[in-house]
């Protein structure tokens, strides 16, 4: 058993991974492109559409993209050539894509902080902007894929080599305790611990301007989506409406930063949607630093869907003029994408998922503190101790 402690990768550069832009802040990971052939089934927002438009819209990809390449077959509905893409589709359909993969970067880490190990559970301190699991532009770039082929391989006592299972969301963003079962027994006892409300979890936010409430106060506006592709959720103060999702958020202010025109804010989501907390206080006026989803304009979010579709078409080219699987296209994109591009590097969101209880275990980091809250941490980690919220936690089910 271990706890608290800070586990080595047996990481290696070449085989998946370019470390590129290294700095005195560390290095970006780059994940090699490789070819990979994608099956899916058809998402429940794109039913009773037309293929060609709820292909578009979902993978943000032109439709005269989407034409050429459903005549050279790179995408394929239910295994076969696409005849007619105005085809209405339904429950049963698949669709099929060749794909050159191009994951999105994050910030290399050889280290990872073990807060609690034993033969049914992994407790982790997760780094910010990795996520947890294959989602969307992440696969070899994500935690779950990373503790399998750099810690499992050389801590075979403590990562089973086999399967293993996040047991709650914690946002690609966030940083901070991750639960992970071993087993599919221990999985089945947390979900239970879940549903029955036996789990808390607080965070830490720093967000702009003064938040001047008093004591432990609730956040109840309920959330709605405003965008499925982007992942955007807004909070609302209308009850009825009929895709509103209750939401209730605690919080209590730990430090009011004058100088700097800030608050640190501990935080704990009695309900658990999806971007709940940066919602909730955005929504009474104090976006989480470096929190950009929820605050899109209409010109960032043209901007991000106009990128989208030059990478379509970018891929394109390389498939006009090169076979599928053809080497070259790999050097290409390695020279045009990673060498030579100026990456920017991915900012902060500043919410830290400090602490669970679990089973009236209380798991919390405690030697991967995120670098912008480091300066302050000594300072608030003897307030957050004596805060009224911190000793709560256990009574709000």
């Amino acid at each position: 058993m271990l706890k608290n402690v800070l586990l080595k990768s047996g990481f290696k550069e070449g085989k998946e991974y370019i470390l590129t832009h290294t700095s005195s802040e560390g290095s970006i990971r780059n994940v090699i492109p490789y070819f990979y052939q994608h099956y899916t089934h058809v998402k429940e927002r794109m039913l009773n559409k037309p293929f060609i438009e709820a292909y578009c819209k979902d993978y943000l990809m032109p439709q005269d993209v989407f034409l050429e390449y459903i005549s050279k077959e790179y995408i394929k509905l239910n295994n076969q050539k696409v005849i007619d893409p105005f085809k209405i589709l339904n429950p049963k359909d698949t669709f099929q894509l060749k794909e050159i993969k191009e994951e999105k970067i994050i910030k290399h880490f050889d280290s990872i902080e073990i807060i609690y190990e034993d033969f049914n559970y992994l407790i982790v301190s997760k780094p910010e902007n990795v996520p947890v699991h294959s989602v969307g532009r992440y696969h070899k770039n994500t935690l779950l894929y990373i503790l399998q082929n750099e810690y499992s391989k050389f801590n075979k006592s403590i990562l089973p080599e086999g399967n293993l299972y996040p047991l709650h969301r914690l946002d690609r963003l966030t940083s901070g305790v991750l639960i992970i079962g071993k087993t599919k027994d221990a999985t089945l006892e947390f979900q239970n611990h879940l549903k029955n409300k036996t789990i808390q979890k607080q965070y830490i936010a720093i967000v702009e301007g003064i938040c001047e409430r008093e004591g432990v106060f609730d956040i109840n506006y309920p959330l709605i989506q405003i965008d499925p592709v982007l992942g955007i959720w807004k909070a609302i103060k209308e009850d009825n409406h009929h895709l509103a999702k209750h939401a209730l958020t605690k919080c209590q202010v730990l430090k009011r930063d004058y100088e700097k025109n800030r608050s640190i804010i501990l935080c704990q989501p009695i309900t658990g949607r999806t971007h709940q907390i940066r919602a909730h206080l955005q929504s009474i006026g104090h976006k989480i630093i470096g929190d950009l989803n929820n605050t899109m304009e209409s010109n960032d979010i043209i901007e991000m869907k106009e990128k989208a579709y030059n990478a379509w078409r970018y891929k394109l080219n390389l498939l006009n003029n090169f076979n599928y699987k053809d080497p070259k296209i790999i050097e290409k994109i390695i020279q045009d994408k990673i060498l030579n591009n100026n990456i920017i590097i991915p900012k902060s969101l500043n919410l830290f998922s400090f602490r669970y209880n679990y089973k009236n275990i209380s798991f919390e980091c405690e030697i991967t503190i995120p670098k912008w809250l480091e300066n302050d941490w000594l300072e608030i980690n003897n307030i957050l101790k004596e805060s009224e919220l911190y000793h709560l936690c256990n009574k709000y089910n």
